[in-house]
């Protein structure tokens, strides 16, 4: 007698979900996994069951093989459920309490099922109503049975709803994952349905068992391929709910009218609430301690970074406030993200740097006035050669104090502001400006094409190439050093190099720019080379230093390359 397709296809599908579950054995620290491997083995539960009862055509002992056919049923579904909730990253549905509380209904089912012969619960007038020549089976269902397939459907369609959420927020990542998901929760609900409804040709035959294996394997080769497990939108919520909860700077949305809508902890403790709802809903300005009905705003609304002076429990409080609009498909305005960073501690650094840089400054430089004048008046008066040598020496000395003390001027002037604004400016003039006090003692040569425009701070570029060209002419051993300021663009970025046919910087001096740090044992004779490193810095870019034979062609020297961003083509001569 040959065997009816229907054994063939459960068992087959049976036989797939046990491979589909084995295939994910080591993934188990995914999020998920295990739950995939519970409801792959549960379904493998339910197909074989069903499949070997097929070939049971005795009422009483086919009636046995309801047992894994309603295990499987029982705890499939909500496997499947909490499958889903783990890989989405819903973490609440998964407390123990939820969990256990999930499997109550498949745990009175299979307690109805292996007391059938007691009550009518599940069914009653249990028979063999052959199909395909398999031992299907009609029974008239009863109370629990509707109440079982009810809480099943319920509960696939809550992994519908998370699954539906994940495709909303069109999430091109988890895509593919979110849809084949939806299609096992519709085709194998579909199934079912028919089965209960009893419509269909053979109203005594259930497709959902044959159809599992279909399912799983799809799935298995789609999270194998995709890969499901090495992207969940797990680590994406998770990590977002992490972003907000844990991140060190305080968080606020806004509305398009400015109303808090969203806060985390961190600014909630910043700005001095108790509690979240203590912020929602309020607007943003009352958080600066300005009143509801005043036209002032303590907190502008602009994209971009801002400096605001905020009142807080511990008193008023500088913060850098970074603020970004949130916009829905169309491009219209929706709210605002606003991150607060907590500023005092730097400004009271850049405080106390400045009060140190002004003050050592100031007696340097009058403290070096008066030594200069007498080592002079010393030079002038020296009785003997050895005793002006002296005094020529404190003289060099003093200078080179004066210039240090010049040059920390130069960077707290230039350097100092990080909100300094930017513009188009052209390049030549301000090259020329640099160059000009040192025409009389170099040969100093400027290619920059006509109309070269960057988008920078000017003052600040103008102190970067200050110090370059005084580095190629100070530390010249010629008579005249000749010096070539060259200027070109590539793909929107600015290269200028200043280039000398100098000695070359030593590279006890390099090192520690290299290092980003001095010690004791390595440092600079000087802060020149600090101030074009830190210039090019502050300005967005990059600066390299070139000696000797990397420095191009020609007999050694030093080229500086800065390269900045910015760069603006379009009033650039042909």
């Amino acid at each position: 007698m040959p065997v009816s397709p229907l054994v063939v296809l459960s068992l087959l599908s049976g036989v797939l979900c046990l491979v589909s579950g084995w295939l994910v054995r080591g993934r188990w620290a995914k999020p998920g996994a295990l739950w995939f491997q519970i409801g792959a083995l549960a379904s493998a539960c339910w197909s074989i069951g069903y499949g070997v009862g097929l070939l049971v055509f005795d009422s009483r002992l086919r009636q046995l093989f309801e047992i894994p056919i309603w295990l499987g049923h029982g705890v499939g579904p909500v496997a499947f459920f909490l499958f889903v909730a783990a890989y989405t990253g819903r973490r609440t549905i998964l407390d123990r309490p939820i969990v256990a509380g999930l499997f109550v209904v498949p745990a009175i089912t299979m307690v109805a099922v292996l007391t059938s012969g007691e009550h009518a619960l599940m069914w009653t007038d249990y028979r063999i109503d052959a199909a395909l020549g398999a031992a299907t089976v009609t029974y008239e269902k009863q109370p629990w049975l509707y109440v079982h397939k009810a809480y099943s459907y319920a509960v696939l369609l809550a992994a519908g709803a998370i699954l539906l959420a994940v495709l909303v927020d069109r999430d091109a990542l988890y895509t593919i994952q979110a849809t084949l998901l939806m299609g096992v929760v519709v085709s194998l609900g579909a199934g079912s349905l028919a089965w209960v409804i009893g419509i269909g040709p053979y109203p005594q035959v259930t497709t959902t068992p044959l159809l599992f294996g279909w399912v799983f394997a799809i799935a298995a080769a789609v999270f194998f391929r995709a890969p499901l497990f090495d992207s969940p939108p797990a680590a994406r919520r998770l990590g977002r709910e992490r972003l907000l909860s844990e991140f060190g700077d305080g968080v606020v949305v806004v509305d398009d009218e400015g109303r808090i809508v969203e806060a985390n902890p961190a600014a909630i403790a910043l700005l001095g609430s108790a509690a979240d709802d203590d912020l929602v809903g309020r607007s943003i300005d009352e958080i600066g301690g300005v009143p509801a009905d005043s036209a002032e705003s303590s907190i502008p609304l602009e994209q971009g970074r801002h400096r605001v002076e905020l009142q807080t429990a511990s008193g008023r409080q500088p913060f850098e406030i970074t603020i970004s609009p949130v916009r829905d498909e169309s491009g219209s305005l929706l709210g605002r993200t606003l991150v607060f960073q907590d500023v005092s501690e730097e400004t009271r650094r850049r405080q106390q740097l400045s009060v140190l840089n002004r003050v050592l400054r100031h007696n340097l430089r009058n403290d070096m006035t008066v030594v200069r004048a007498f080592a002079e008046e010393l030079a002038d008066s020296a009785p003997d050669e050895r005793r002006a040598d002296m005094a020529e020496t404190i003289l060099e000395e003093a200078d080179g104090l004066l210039s240090l003390g010049e040059q920390a001027r130069t960077i707290e002037e230039s350097l100092a502001d990080p909100d300094r604004p930017v513009e188009p400016i052209e390049l030549e003039p301000i090259v020329d400006d640099v160059v000009e006090p040192y025409r009389d003692s170099a040969e100093v040569t400027v290619d920059v094409p006509e109309g070269y425009v960057l988008e920078t701070d000017p003052r600040s570029l103008a102190a970067v190439l200050t110090a370059a060209v005084d580095n190629a002419v100070e530390h010249s051993s010629a008579d005249r050093p000749a010096v070539t300021i060259a200027a070109n663009h590539d793909a929107g970025r600015a290269r200028i190099t200043v280039s000398d046919d100098g000695p070359g910087i030593p590279d006890h001096e390099l090192e520690p720019i290299r290092a980003g740090t001095e010690t004791d044992l390595e440092h600079g004779s000087g802060l020149g080379l600090w101030l074009i490193t830190w210039g090019a810095g502050s300005l967005g870019g990059e600066v390299s230093f070139h000696t000797g034979d990397d420095a191009g062609p020609g007999d050694g020297g030093t080229t500086i390359e800065l390269e900045l961003p910015g760069t603006d083509t379009s009033e650039q001569s042909p």
